[in-house]
C-alpha cells in the first residue's frame, strides 16, 4: 500500500479465500513501471493487459500472476492455479494468445505456452 501511496496508484483489490490469497493490480501505467524487470523488459506490457475484460482480469489472474515469475505455462499447471475443467483453461490460454500475452508451442499433449 506504501508503493501505492507514493506511486500516486490505484490501490490493488486483495481477495482472501480458503485456496489462498490473490492480489488484483489493475493495469495502469504506473503500475506497468513497477512490472520491470532487471533488464527494463515490461513483464506483462499494460496494452496487452487492457485488451482484457475486468472479468477476465480476474478470472486469469492466477495465471498472470504466475507469468509474472516464469516464461512458460502449460494447461496441466494452469489448471492447478485455477481449478478448472481442460475446456475452460484452454479457453483461457488461447484467449491470452489472441491479445500476444502467450504463444502456444507443440500440439496436443505436448502443447506449452510461451510468454512473448
Amino acid at each position: 500500500m506504501e508503493v501505492c501511496e507514493k506511486e500516486k496508484a490505484p490501490y490493488p483489490v486483495i481477495d482472501a479465500n480458503v485456496r489462498g490469497v490473490m492480489v488484483l493490480c489493475k493495469p495502469c501505467e504506473r503500475y506497468n513501471r513497477l512490472l520491470k524487470d532487471r533488464r527494463g523488459k515490461e513483464l506483462l506490457p499494460n496494452v496487452r493487459l487492457e485488451k482484457l475484460s475486468q472479468e477476465e482480469q480476474e478470472r486469469m489472474a492466477p495465471i498472470l500472476k504466475y507469468l509474472d515469475d516464469n516464461s512458460i505455462i502449460t494447461n496441466a499447471i494452469s489448471r492447478d492455479l485455477l481449478g478448472k475443467s481442460v475446456a475452460t483453461t484452454k479457453r483461457y490460454l488461447n484467449r491470452l494468445c489472441e491479445i500476444g500475452i502467450l504463444e502456444q508451442k507443440g500440439a496436443g499433449r505436448s502443447s506449452y505456452y510461451e510468454r512473448k
